[in-house]
């Protein structure tokens, strides 16, 4: 079940971004992400993973936080 999530975010998250690389452009770009829970290992990958790959472009901002499982 693990593995089907990981897939579908990195699925959604790889849609995110590969406009940014398709259409270059001066424009800058706002990604906003917010993970339930930074306490557990596979939620830490996941968010380091979405701040490393943002960093990746200079046109891209990430605003990222994390919703300490608070609806």
């Amino acid at each position: 079940m693990k593995k089907i999530i990981y897939l579908s975010f990195i699925f959604v998250l790889a849609f995110a971004l590969i406009p940014s690389s398709i259409y270059a452009s001066d424009n800058e770009i706002t990604i906003g992400a917010c993970l339930h829970d930074q306490m557990h290992g596979f939620q830490m990958d996941m968010g380091n993973g979405i701040k490393k790959e943002a960093e990746k472009y200079d046109n891209v901002t990430l605003i990222f936080t994390d919703s300490e499982l608070d609806p």
